[in-house]
């Protein structure tokens, strides 16, 4: 798995990235003017290649979303 610095957006190879790996899912924060506004819902896209284990990947996107979580909050308290 590999994400971006805010946990916006991440990448979940099949094997390492850097060797050359294929994407076998993308999750990617649904973002708009109100989300930098408010403490709205945060809604997710997910990407899925075909034949890949869907739980396994839902059960991935259930922590990056609380990975995401923790880092909004860090971000909201950072003063």
């Amino acid at each position: 798995m590999n994400c971006d610095g805010f946990y916006g957006s991440c990448g979940i190879f099949q094997g390492k990235e850097k060797e050359g790996s294929p994407m076998v899912a993308k999750i990617v924060e649904i973002m708009d003017a109100n989300s930098f506004l408010t403490d709205t819902e945060t809604r997710y896209s997910i990407e899925m290649a075909s034949n890949v284990d869907n739980a396994l990947i839902i059960a991935l996107a259930v922590f990056f979303a609380k990975m995401n979580s923790a880092n909004r909050e860090k971000r909201n308290h950072f003063h």
